[in-house]
């Protein structure tokens, strides 16, 4: 009683040379060759595997090595390559590190106490825009003013925050 491990070394050419024709490559061929040997080696498929309980070994085996061979390529797939893992380790955070939290918390607490100098309509209506999304039109009926008085006090209030920024800069 032949193994199928023992049809597989005699008849080791031919498989080869059909898996290589299947597979478009002679290395791929023999490494899934070589993988499907080492697990007909195990003796819980020995004991399973043997040729009179397989009735075509060539077709067997050939899709045993096919299946070897594609589940090797997946992997090799999801691993990375020396210039990606690379490319992973040159990455710089891009997130504020502490010192530049607290300077940005700084220069908050200190343009929220500038604005408070600000005329109390213009104040109003300039965090109303851009901290509650209100629309021009619902300030304007809010504070019984033009659409255009409205886009005056933001453009003075804008214009003032700006020139407050700046001057942090310097």
């Amino acid at each position: 009683m032949t193994s199928l491990r023992d049809f597989l070394t005699s008849n080791y050419d031919e498989l080869k040379k059909r898996l290589t024709y299947r597979l478009g490559n002679v290395d791929m061929a023999s490494d899934a060759l070589q993988d499907t040997y080492l697990r007909l080696q195990d003796k819980s498929v020995e004991q399973k595997d043997a040729a009179p309980s397989v009735a075509h070994p060539v077709a067997y085996l050939l899709q045993m090595a096919f299946h070897i061979a594609m589940d090797r390529e997946r992997s090799a797939e999801r691993r990375l390559t020396v210039e990606e893992a690379e490319g992973y380790l040159d990455i710089v955070d891009s997130a504020p590190g502490p010192l530049a939290i607290a300077e940005g918390r700084e220069d908050l607490m200190r343009l929220l106490q500038d604005l408070e100098t600000l005329p109390k309509r213009q104040r109003e209506i300039l965090l109303a825009v851009r901290l509650d999304g209100e629309s021009r039109e619902q300030l304007a009926l809010r504070y019984r003013i033009s659409l255009r008085t409205v886009d005056r006090e933001l453009e003075r209030g804008y214009a003032f925050c700006h020139a407050r920024i700046r001057e942090s800069d310097q």
